[in-house]
């Protein structure tokens, strides 16, 4: 019986793991299902862009929203429909970039309503 390379098992564990916390497998099961009304996207953080990428292939009615990464941290297969802003900004400390992303989230939220 041939064993594998420590590096090929390390790596194959590695891999099983990432998989395992990607928005991929994490996401899907806590979408809720359509409210009545709107719905606006707000997608924060490192994960912001698989996150965003996973809710709008579940929930295609999301047609207004922002998604603010840092810069680097984006998803090759996101393609944000128009209405859904892709915005990359510094972190942790915050550029204009970062400041003109919070009053665009600001303005969408405010212009929900009730």
């Amino acid at each position: 019986m041939m064993r594998e390379a420590p590096e090929i098992f390390l790596r194959g564990l590695f891999e099983r793991a990432l998989r395992a916390v990607s928005a991929d497998e994490t996401l899907p099961p806590h979408l809720p299902p359509p409210p009545e009304g709107r719905t606006l996207m707000i997608a924060l953080g490192k994960a912001a862009a698989a996150m965003a990428r996973v809710a709008l292939a579940q929930r295609p009615d999301i047609a207004r929203g922002v998604i603010l990464i840092p810069y680097g941290h984006g998803d090759p297969a996101l393609d944000p429909p128009p209405g859904i802003d892709l915005i990359e900004a510094r972190h942790p400390v915050p550029d204009a970039r970062g400041a003109e992303a919070a009053r665009a989230t600001l303005g969408l939220a405010r212009a929900l309503g009730q």
